[in-house]
């Protein structure tokens, strides 16, 4: 993967800048050191650009849904009138049911 050989390669340049310029901090050169630090900036961000973009590619290539791209899906294809009548259907069928049970908590 290269972006990712990429993000690597600039985490590691940004540690050797910031090491670079802490060394030229302490040793009184603030101009060098401040390029330094932001360079190490810049490859910092650098690094996080490519790893983002690994993680887009990765994240597309190794979709692990247990879904099958090729099914058809089934859909409801009942209209309006034939919904409210199994809803009616349904209704009953709960009526029934509760029916049926106070008579046997009645005892």
């Amino acid at each position: 993967m290269p972006f990712r050989r990429e993000a690597e390669a600039q985490r590691e340049r940004a540690l050797v800048l910031r090491e670079h310029g802490k060394a030229e901090r302490r040793a009184d050169r603030d101009d060098a050191a401040d390029a330094l630090l932001a360079q190490a900036v810049e490859a910092e961000r650098a690094a996080r650009d490519a790893s983002a973009k690994a993680q887009g590619i990765e994240d597309v290539i190794y979709d692990l849904k247990a879904v099958n791209p090729k099914e058809r899906k089934a859909g409801d294809i009942r209209t309006p009138l034939e919904l409210l009548d199994a809803i009616e259907a349904k209704g009953r069928e709960v009526d029934e049911s509760l029916a049926r049970l106070r008579a046997l908590m009645a005892g």
